[in-house]
């Protein structure tokens, strides 16, 4: 395990039982993210309108964003529509099976206290 899934291991374990038992997919992702790290989890359609967004080559696109500061993190809509379509997971599974942004937002998250931008 590299050390940024090893933080976010740590700052999982803060989550409540009544919230997550850490284990039942799927995952309740947006309940996680706002009652334990005072995020908004957001779908975007224009993800290049985000505060600070880099610039992106021709055809390259952003899947996501944590905007700590704002205490959001943007999801590409058109990503997100699609997966559903395609009845992918990749939203449900969650902080420790692929939930990039908790995953980022846990590595430089203080282990007993909530996550500040």
């Amino acid at each position: 395990m590299d050390w940024v899934e090893e933080r976010a291991a740590q700052v999982l374990d803060r989550v409540p039982p009544w919230l997550w038992d850490g284990e039942t997919l799927p995952v309740p992702v947006e309940d996680i993210a706002d009652s334990v790290f005072g995020l908004l989890i957001r779908d975007v359609t224009e993800m290049d309108t985000a505060p600070g967004a880099p610039q992106l080559a021709f055809g390259q696109e952003l899947s996501g964003l944590l905007l700590a500061t704002r205490g959001e993190i943007w999801v590409n809509a058109r990503d997100r529509s699609s997966s559903v379509r395609r009845g992918s997971a990749a939203r449900r599974t969650g902080p420790r099976g692929g939930g990039k942004p908790f995953r980022r937002c846990a590595a430089h998250a203080p282990v007993a206290g909530p996550v500040r931008g």
